[in-house]
């Protein structure tokens, strides 16, 4: 019996395990090669967010960048405040991401929605970003973040 219920949990915890860390981006299947540029932008903040590796973050969004801070006080902020603040996943929190929708793109600018779940012992929320895209010198970058 003993056997059998650590078998039980074994399959449990590869099966729940494997979902929650299924990232939504493999889902996401880019219609072009602009698509796939922001996919990859959203794949390196996301990596970065989760590894809190600052640099990679700031990569992803332009020098004059506006963010949206989570919380119940919403505050925007410049990128040099979200990247020391609030850019990197605390420890102990999980963060799920849905597949991103690109609501709007064209030549120099897309709009993409991602919808996030984030949990932790201080917190359970849900929060759909709304993202800004713009081309800077024919690189995608992250303008705004707001939800």
């Amino acid at each position: 019996m003993k056997g059998l219920f650590s078998v039980i949990i074994v399959i449990v915890l590869a099966v729940f395990g494997c979902a929650a860390a299924e990232p939504a981006l493999v889902k996401f299947q880019p219609k072009s090669p602009d698509e796939a540029a922001i996919k990859e932008v959203l794949r390196v903040w996301l990596n970065g967010m989760e590894n809190c590796d600052r640099e990679a973050i700031r990569s992803c969004f332009t020098q004059n960048a506006k963010i949206m801070t989570s919380g119940r006080e919403r505050h925007i902020v410049s990128l040099d405040e979200y990247i020391n603040s609030g850019a990197c996943q605390e420890k102990g929190e999980k963060i799920y991401f849905k597949v991103p929708e690109i609501k709007s793109i064209n030549s120099d600018q897309a709009e993409v929605y991602i919808g996030v779940s984030i949990f932790s012992s201080k917190r359970d929320i849900e929060v759909d970003f709304n993202m800004l895209f713009i081309k800077e010198h024919g690189k995608w970058k992250i303008k705004t973040r707001t939800y």
